[in-house]
């Protein structure tokens, strides 16, 4: 074995580097949660040096016999849902609606039986009906259709907002896992070469648990990434053309809404009513005149609904109503607006931090392929933990890059809302 101590000056300042590199790449051991990222070219070390020799032929005995237990490792790699969200005007809310405001309707454009006695036997029946009851009806209807309609686009602005967060997740961990998941093999005969060379005395018993302790801390990330994206494989995708325009459907059935309230009121401040009826003195004188019988019209109208304050508390009730809408942290719309901005500022964070991992990995290739193409013993510990971290910031990478695309994509969707 070489002695560190009767070294040049440049295999110090080399040997510094690769330990300086270590600690890098062990500081880089944080997860982003994503995948989808080009394979790393890891350059294996050279096996010059008597040493080297011996750790080659160690591990060829070792292929057949060793074991490395790393836990379970679940291949069974997670595919996303192909179900399509889109927006219910049938579901079992619209349905309450519409029949609720059925049987109201019903009630409401039925006539008005009424029959009344006095002490000495007097007596009237009378079957009446206002008008203006049928037109009543028939905007509770519109009411119901309305109320529907805004449910449903509500419901799109909602469930669109949360499927973007989701399906973000799940981007995230299916492909963090997908590309840790194909490096397994690698990382495993990493660990095997720096058993056998722990056997050959090259490595230390507790370097060689730092190399299997570190494959076995990203493999740990590669298992919790895949249990999140199981969480995640169900959820619907987001078509654009089913979701367009929801902000604008939002506005108009809160429009009309406002429009039938007004209309009703106008309509239960007005009465024309026709009335027929049978009117008696006295049941035991028996017989009946045509004065017996009798119908009439009746007018009527509260006065406030003719009044100009009327109309001005309408019309601030309709522009509170539609400013509710895009109401700050309240407003449906105003939360799929901030959305979106908070999409584009997200990205631009993620850019950065892309930017930032794709220097780092250069580094790390970089250094595992210097101190891998090494002969020095003493830089051998460095190369795998080199390696390993390379594997370690490829995934993060990749992770960032699936990231980035679900969120350019999902910024689009959300944009489809205001369309």
């Amino acid at each position: 074995m070489l002695d560190v101590r009767h070294s040049s000056s440049k295999s110090r300042a080399f040997l510094a580097m690769a330990f300086m590199a270590t600690t890098f790449l062990t500081g880089c051991n944080q997860t982003t949660g994503s995948v989808f990222g080009n394979g790393l070219a890891l350059t294996k070390k050279s096996e010059t040096t008597q040493t080297s020799q011996v750790a080659k032929q160690t591990i060829s005995a070792q292929k057949s016999t060793d074991t490395i237990k790393v836990g379970t490792v679940d291949k069974n790699i997670v595919s996303k849902s192909k179900a399509t969200y889109a927006p219910n005007e049938n579901s079992s809310w619209c349905n309450y609606l519409k029949n609720d405001a059925a049987a109201n309707a019903e009630i409401v454009a039925s006539p008005s039986l009424s029959a009344s006695t006095d002490q000495d036997g007097n007596g009237s029946f009378n079957l009446g009906i206002n008008v203006l009851d049928f037109k009543k009806a028939e905007l509770i209807r519109q009411s119901a259709d309305a109320r529907c309609m805004a449910h449903a686009a509500g419901k799109s602005i909602e469930v669109t907002m949360r499927l973007v967060d989701e399906s973000t997740k799940f981007a995230s961990n299916y492909a963090t896992y997908s590309y840790l998941s194909s490096r397994v093999d690698r990382m495993n005969a990493l660990v095997n070469e720096a058993n056998a060379l722990t056997a050959a005395g090259v490595l230390t018993l507790q370097q060689s648990n730092e190399v299997s302790a570190r494959r076995d801390k990203i493999i740990s990330e590669m298992n919790l990434a895949k249990s999140e994206a199981d969480k995640r494989k169900d959820i619907p995708a987001i078509d654009e053309t089913v979701i367009a325009g929801s902000n604008q459907r939002l506005y108009q059935a809160t429009a009309d809404l406002q429009r039938i309230d007004r209309d009703i009121r106008t309509i239960e401040a007005f009465d024309i009513s026709v009335q027929a009826g049978y009117r008696y003195d006295d049941l035991e004188t028996g017989g009946s005149s045509s004065d017996d019988y009798f119908a009439k019209v009746k007018l009527g109208v509260r006065l406030g609904a003719l009044s100009n304050r009327r109309s001005r508390y309408e019309d601030a009730a309709e522009a509170a109503r539609m400013d509710a809408l895009g109401e700050e942290n309240a407003g449906p719309i105003w939360q799929s607006g901030f959305a979106a901005s908070s999409i584009g500022k997200a990205l631009a964070g993620l850019r950065s931090a892309r930017s930032n991992l794709v220097s780092a990995l250069s580094t790390a290739n970089e250094t595992a392929t210097k101190i891998g193409a090494s002969d020095r013993p003493e830089v051998t510990y460095a190369a795998f933990q080199a390696k390993l971290g390379a594997i370690n910031i490829g995934g993060q990478l990749a992770g960032v890059d699936a990231s980035i695309k679900e969120l350019e994509n999902n910024q689009r969707r959300l944009s489809a809302l205001a369309r």
